[in-house]
């Protein structure tokens, strides 16, 4: 009587880079498949403006979209927003360059003035109730209150980097602690390839 147990084949999950594109190989069986990884961006849109017009300039929204594509292997960038009837103009711009905006509902005052506009909530939990639908997380922000979704993310293996919206230097020292700087590009370090460039009218 043959007592030998089965051979249990148990899926193992890691990556690999060829060229500039980075591939999740899953290994099992004989043979391993090899599939890019579907990363998505999660992006803090006021943090992300409010950071870069306080350095003189705005993101032009394709480049951007071409950039988190080609470097980051992003499929899905998700921006998270306040909805402010006035902004139309920019919701289409995101639309058409591929991005995916996620509005909360805030109240307009008389004066100009936006209650109910902070998303930190609205993108922490859209990461970790999808995490199971993408490969890894490109998380687009300069926040400390982040730190604790960030943290789960990593101990997942699913975090793929942190895009700070300030210069090292001014990145939180919070963040910088706790993922160290190989784990956080800048977005100024990226500007003179997203910028956005205002076409001459001759």
């Amino acid at each position: 009587m043959n007592t030998q147990k089965p051979l249990q084949i148990k899926a193992q999950n890691d990556f690999r880079t060829i060229g500039s594109s980075t591939f999740q190989v899953i290994r099992g069986g004989l043979f391993g498949a090899m599939q890019p990884e579907n990363n998505w961006a999660f992006i803090d849109l006021q943090n992300l403006c409010k950071a870069v017009q306080g350095s003189g300039w705005k993101v032009g929204w394709k480049p951007f979209m071409s950039l988190l594509r080609s470097q980051y292997n992003v499929s899905k960038a998700i921006v998270f927003l306040g909805y402010v009837s006035k902004n139309e103009g920019l919701y289409r711009k995101l639309w058409d360059a591929g991005f995916t905006p996620s509005f909360r509902t805030v109240r307009e005052l008389p004066d100009g003035q936006i209650l109910g506009g902070n998303i930190d909530a609205d993108l922490t939990s859209f990461v970790m109730d999808h995490k199971r639908e993408y490969t890894k997380a490109v998380v687009i922000a300069d926040d400390g209150g982040y730190c604790n979704t960030l943290k789960s993310l990593r101990h997942q293996n699913k975090l793929k980097k942190i895009i700070s919206t300030h210069t090292i230097e001014r990145t939180s020292q919070l963040t910088k602690r706790t993922f160290g700087i190989d784990m956080i590009d800048s977005i100024e370090n990226i500007r003179h390839l997203i910028e956005y460039k205002q076409k001459l009218v001759p």
